[in-house]
């Protein structure tokens, strides 16, 4: 499938800050993906939820790598 945007994530332990975005976003007409990067957070629960939507792919790291780092990683994907 072809997306217009790609929104990129980094999230370390924000997951009701993670969950409004997620939400704002569902309110638009564009086709769209979004890529989440965990850097160790520590609420699982919230990813085990949003796997389960078809446009949003997740990244974890088990240790907090930091914000360029993660944001790299997309590209390595």
């Amino acid at each position: 499938m072809t997306y217009h945007i790609t929104v990129i994530i980094v999230n370390y332990n924000q997951d009701s800050w993670l969950l409004k975005c997620i939400k704002a976003l569902s309110f638009n007409n564009i086709n769209y993906r979004v890529l989440i990067i965990s850097n160790s957070t520590i609420e699982k629960q919230v990813y085990e939820h949003l796997a389960h939507i078809p446009n949003i792919e997740i990244i974890t790291n088990d240790t907090n790598k930091g914000f360029a780092y993660a944001n790299n990683q997309v590209f390595i994907a």
